[in-house]
């Protein structure tokens, strides 16, 4: 372990509760542009990520304004 380990892991935990942790493999932030498939669709479609629920499901809004409720596991990709 080198002298600076204990230095740099503490700035680094600080950063990551002022700005935020990076979200996880099939996460998105609200603003997200996202391809999502709920489980009986035939094809993905695109919207947006307007709210996150408390339990973690993402509350998604297309560009026809249509909402629908999806969870991470739904999303087919994150980007255009």
């Amino acid at each position: 372990m080198d002298a600076h380990d204990p230095e740099y892991l503490a700035a680094a935990s600080g950063m990551a509760e002022t700005y935020g942790k990076p979200p996880a493999d099939h996460s998105a932030a609200i603003g997200d542009q996202v391809w999502f498939k709920l489980a009986d669709w035939n094809y993905p479609k695109s919207g947006r990520v307007i709210d996150v629920t408390p339990l973690g499901a993402y509350i998604l809004e297309t560009d026809a304004s249509d909402r629908y409720l999806a969870w991470p596991s739904d999303l087919v990709r994150i980007g255009t």
